[in-house]
């Protein structure tokens, strides 16, 4: 029994470290500027700034997306938001250490959700590949997955508070919070509001780092996509396979390792106020944790989750239009409007 627990308290530990991570409160307190410099004012300057027109958003920051990410952001992440089967069958695992009732689950998941998201995958196909064109080229995908992140970040808000639900739900269940009276997950929605606006700012560094990765992620996205390896993702190989491609953008294992970089930089004031998140048992356990043996843990619990349900990053909008390599309807740079 008291395996099954250690267990049990392991896989735990793993799911509120990348919670923590990817999540938890990174600024000093008395109003201080925190080590991740200017985006303490994220939230306050860009967050929520934004508008759409002509099929374009264009956000405070100088940010630029397709408006159909408007709807496909929000929808890609909408998993975060029911988790209960997900979380019974891992918390099975602490007990049987048996994976296949979370496979089995994640695959309904995906299943769903590709379903739900398939009016949006293709929305995003016509509006970025050219009819004449025979489908999406590598430029046109690194097209894509820039104007993906810039809305997730203009989004940030709704991602950070669905994230941290589902978190909140996972570690709550895993300690069998809310399978006894519900107390653990209550006293955890009283805060949640306190540290909505911290974990976006978290977020957002996350973001930022990883921006600088967009287009090689992008490419891996594409190569994922192309099945028969031709160079061209033609419109069945997409409808198929992009909703499944863009999770690797923003799976468990890319946000943690982003995270650890991102936490390396933080100054003692911020682990002070990080440790207010984290039972300072936990919080000893991870600075002496060997990174690469979390990171084969969380990618182990990735493939058997599916998909992160985490934020993605920031980026820049698309490229002029053309029949391949960029954003339908769009003029050179010098055109200076909007089809």
């Amino acid at each position: 029994a008291s395996s099954n627990m250690g267990t049990r308290l392991n896989i735990a530990h793993v799911i509120l470290v990348i919670a923590c991570l990817a999540l938890s409160t990174l600024t000093t307190t008395h109003g201080k500027s925190s080590t991740l410099g200017k985006l303490d004012e994220f939230l306050e300057d860009n967050a929520l700034a934004g508008t759409c027109s002509n099929g374009i958003c264009t956000t405070s920051s100088g940010g630029e997306y397709s408006e159909v990410f408007e709807n496909f952001v929000p929808e890609f992440f909408a998993g975060a938001k029911d988790m209960s089967g997900l979380m019974e069958a891992a918390k099975s695992v602490g007990d049987s250490g048996d994976m296949s009732a979370m496979a089995a689950l994640a695959a309904k998941h995906q299943k769903e959700s590709q379903k739900k998201l398939a009016p949006l995958v293709s929305q995003v196909y016509d509006q970025f590949v050219h009819p004449s064109s025979p489908g999406v080229d590598p430029e046109t995908c690194r097209s894509m997955v820039r104007e993906f992140l810039v809305a997730c970040r203009r989004h940030m808000p709704l991602l950070a508070r669905q994230s941290m639900d589902a978190g909140m739900k996972f570690g709550a269940m895993m300690a069998g919070g809310a399978g006894a009276d519900g107390k653990m997950l209550e006293q955890m929605e009283q805060h949640m509001g306190d540290y909505l606006p911290q974990v976006s700012k978290t977020m957002a560094a996350v973001m930022e780092e990883l921006q600088s990765r967009s287009d090689s992620m992008a490419d891996e996205v594409f190569e994922s996509m192309d099945a028969n390896k031709d160079g061209v993702v033609d419109r069945r190989e997409f409808d198929k396979s992009f909703s499944t491609a863009m999770q690797q953008v923003v799976n468990m294992q890319a946000l943690a390792q982003t995270a650890q970089k991102v936490m390396e930089q933080i100054s003692p004031a911020d682990l002070e106020q990080l440790s207010k998140l984290l039972d300072p048992e936990q919080l000893k356990a991870l600075s002496e944790m060997d990174p690469q043996d979390l990171l084969r843990q969380i990618q182990q619990m990735g493939a058997a989750a599916g998909r992160g349900g985490l934020g993605g990053l920031g980026g820049l909008g698309g490229m002029p239009g053309m029949p391949k390599g960029g954003r339908k309807g769009r003029l050179p740079p010098l055109g200076g409007k909007l089809k």
